[in-house]
């Protein structure tokens, strides 16, 4: 299994909570989670730029939840270590203009309650623009679940680039990917 990592795409979703407000606050975003999983996709540098984007979230019946919009720095062939509620192992392939990636990972939701997470995402660029299709899903699994629902969510993102990405955004440092606990014992 190939570990892919993008930051193409980071402000693809909106910051709706997954689900209901049944889901409490402690429920990772929809954008948190679909974020994570992309940043684990190396993309080629035909991405590269400064993006506006446009996003619409839904449920996966095709319910409309709501409508976001920012810019992101996408640095094609950078790998970025994701960190978060969430670890990722992602299996895909990216070329200079479409990329299909499925990552799946397991999240401490509430005490004695995990969320498994499938995020696959679809993606497609002509000059510059692009558009994206990702489906979140998540089952909660554990006594402290409470009988949480499995959920879905779709994420469709349109974006437009409006320049190179700005002077020193895409220097990188090659590191070997730790959790913060680990890097804490190695200098202890």
């Amino acid at each position: 299994m190939r570990r892919i990592i993008p930051t193409l795409l980071l402000p693809l979703l909106a910051t709706t909570a997954f689900g209901t407000s049944s889901a409490g606050p402690a429920a990772p975003t929809v954008s948190r989670i679909a974020k994570l999983a992309r940043a684990s996709v190396v993309i080629p540098q035909d991405w590269d730029g400064s993006w506006t984007t446009a996003d619409s979230l839904y449920y996966c019946d095709g319910t409309f939840q709501n409508t976001s919009a920012g810019t992101d720095t996408i640095c094609g062939g950078a790998d970025y270590g994701a960190s978060g509620p969430v670890t990722f192992t992602c299996t895909g392939s990216a070329d200079g203009t479409t990329f299909d990636v499925t990552c799946t990972g397991t999240g401490n939701f509430l005490p004695d309650c995990n969320a498994n997470y499938t995020v696959v995402t679809h993606g497609t660029r002509s000059g510059d623009s692009y558009f994206t299709v990702s489906t979140v899903n998540v089952e909660y699994v554990g006594a402290g679940c409470l009988g949480f629902p499995p959920q879905c969510n779709q994420i469709n993102s349109h974006g437009t680039r409006t320049g190179p990405p700005p002077a020193g955004a895409c220097a990188t440092t090659p590191t070997k990917h730790k959790t913060w606990g680990e890097i804490k014992a190695i200098y202890r």
